[in-house]
């Protein structure tokens, strides 16, 4: 199953960067398995691409980390004490690698008194072409130098000796530095995952690309304030959480925020000297974000209303999903993948199969549930593993499903038909001619169409489910006593139970029996619920809404 991942990663690659075999001149391997000869067999056969062995796959990594690590400043604090027993030292600051033929050191002697004056410096590069000449310290023992580097016209490593002199020219400390090279090899970071915003509709939308080049500056928005900020508030004008992208198992990242990693929350501080109007809520904010090479992300906003920039933190907030919660979406998967391979068998759509087959090669149900169960038993970092494998596996579930969406329709038609009565009738018959009107390749349309089928079989076979939720919409917010507040309480965790864990789409005899009794139980504590309910519907859904309910509680919750 590792090799079929590798060659599905590198294929996904191509993919992305509208490659093909022919583009590329050839695949370095990296890694002691690589040398298996069946490894090597199946990448050159299945990518077309030819090896290259000019590269020890077992060393490659520790050389490119010392090639990398040459480039980088060691901190002072790390360095290694230098000690010669001298009242006066010598120290240097330089970048151990340059962009030009030139090299610029700052350097201080330490100890040196008023009475040391005199003292000049020397450099000598090793290779006995260019000597820099005396240069003198100041009196406050700091001087400065250029150096002239080796310029061969490829990579070169330049090493100096330097001396220190005193009036009389005598040596009194010595070092064998600096050491540089030249030209500076361009390292170029990139961002492996996207990062993304996630939408009130377990929508997201991409901030930052895979694949970008670090450090990166975007702009994103317009979004829109939620609440009204009253003059001189402190409080934060906006919240957006942040996303990273996960891939799923054919190397794609899927636009659900559902399939995709929770890493924080993005906080535009309020400021009660910058609010100087009242901000009517719907007020436009743009977001500036940079990410730096190591990933930091630095924010500032504006909210054109107020003429001013707030600040903005990202909170890190890494998914903690616990172990029960990761395999409770896991077995909901499965599920899910027993009626996709059951649909497929009743009516193929093209491509499914295949795709069905790669995921069955790869093995990774079995991966998942090893990982899952040594999560179970507390393996360290298991569970952070366990969680990403299971966000991959609902993505590409996800990405099936979309080459699914007609026989999906077809099959939600003619599910529904026996359910539907009244104005039901006549809202899936409408549906039925969209359907058979719409086109192939309009996604667009048979998306719609799949969401209001999916709103419809909501109210049609799974009314408890649609119950509980409006009861929460309805009642949140309310003035409620220590009773009424503990059922609230045990209908969030029921419903974060089934929808944020991804169960809501399949639920059981008895899963339905806890919900209907939370239900009843809600009506008992509040007898305005009904009337909330009739209010809230009348006032914020319409019939295409009723799709999207589920996913503003997930939201929520």
């Amino acid at each position: 199953p590792h090799v079929e991942r590798a060659v599905d990663v590198c294929q996904s690659l191509l993919r992305r960067n509208q490659l093909k075999a022919g583009d590329i001149s050839g695949l370095i391997l990296i890694g002691r398995p690589t040398k298996t000869p069946y490894i090597q067999s199946v990448l050159r056969e299945r990518l077309n691409i030819d090896l290259q062995n000019t590269i020890d796959p077992v060393t490659a990594v520790a050389q490119g980390a010392a090639i990398y690590g040459a480039t980088r400043e060691i901190p002072r604090n790390l360095r290694p004490g230098r000690s010669t027993g001298k009242s006066i030292q010598l120290t240097l600051e330089y970048e151990p690698a340059a962009k030009i033929p030139m090299l610029f050191v700052a350097g201080q002697v330490a100890g040196a008194s008023a009475a040391d004056r005199g003292l000049s410096v020397e450099f000598n590069r090793t290779d006995g072409l260019w000597k820099s000449g005396p240069i003198r310290v100041d009196a406050d023992g700091f001087f400065t130098a250029e150096l002239t580097l080796i310029d061969c016209g490829e990579r070169t490593f330049s090493s100096f000796e330097t001396i220190l002199r005193n009036a009389e020219g005598s040596i009194i400390d010595r070092l064998d530095e600096p050491g540089v090279w030249y030209p500076l090899g361009e390292t170029v970071m990139t961002l492996p995952s996207s990062f993304r915003v996630a939408l009130h509709d377990n929508k997201s939308s991409v901030l930052v690309s895979a694949g970008s080049m670090l450090p990166v500056e975007v702009e994103m928005g317009p979004f829109y304030t939620i609440k009204d900020l009253a003059k001189g508030s402190n409080e934060d004008v906006l919240r957006i959480p942040i996303m990273e992208g996960v891939t799923d198992y054919f190397g794609d990242e899927n636009e659900r925020a559902d399939s995709n990693l929770h890493i924080g929350t993005l906080v535009i501080e309020g400021n009660e000297a910058k609010v100087t109007r009242n901000v009517p809520a719907g007020a436009k904010v743009v977001i500036n974000i940079l990410v730096d090479v190591s990933q930091e992300i630095t924010v500032v906003a504006r909210v054109p209303v107020l003429r001013e920039e707030f600040a903005a933190t990202f909170h890190c907030e890494p998914a903690e999903l616990p172990v029960e919660a990761v395999r409770l979406r896991f077995e909901r998967l499965k599920a899910k993948l027993d009626r996709v391979r059951d649909l497929e068998r009743r009516k193929p759509q093209e491509g499914v199969a295949s795709l069905l087959e790669r995921l069955d090669r790869m093995e990774c149900v079995a991966q998942i549930e090893k990982q899952v169960g040594r999560a179970e038993g507390s393996e360290p970092g298991a569970r952070q593993s366990a969680h990403e494998q299971v966000l991959r596996l609902a993505g590409t579930l996800h990405s099936i499903g979309k080459k699914q969406r007609r026989a999906n329709i077809e099959d939600l038609i003619e599910g529904l038909e026996p359910c539907c009565k009244g104005e039901l009738t006549a809202k899936l018959a409408d549906l039925r001619s969209d359907f058979e009107s719409a086109s192939d390749d309009d996604n667009r349309a048979l998306q719609r169409i799949e969401s209001l089928l999916l709103a419809l079989e909501q109210k049609a076979r799974r009314g408890l489910c649609t119950d509980l939720l409006l009861d929460l919409m309805s009642s949140r917010g309310r003035k409620a006593t220590a009773k009424q507040g503990a059922i609230v309480h045990r209908a969030e965790k029921l419903a974060e139970q089934f929808f944020v864990s991804g169960a809501g789409d399949d639920l059981s005899a008895d899963e339905l029996v806890e919900m209907n009794r939370i239900h009843e139980q809600l009506l008992e504590a509040y007898p305005e619920l009904r009337a909330w309910r009739e209010d809230n519907l009348r006032k914020s859904i319409d019939d295409a809404s009723l799709a999207l309910i589920e996913s503003h509680i997930r939201s929520e919750t």
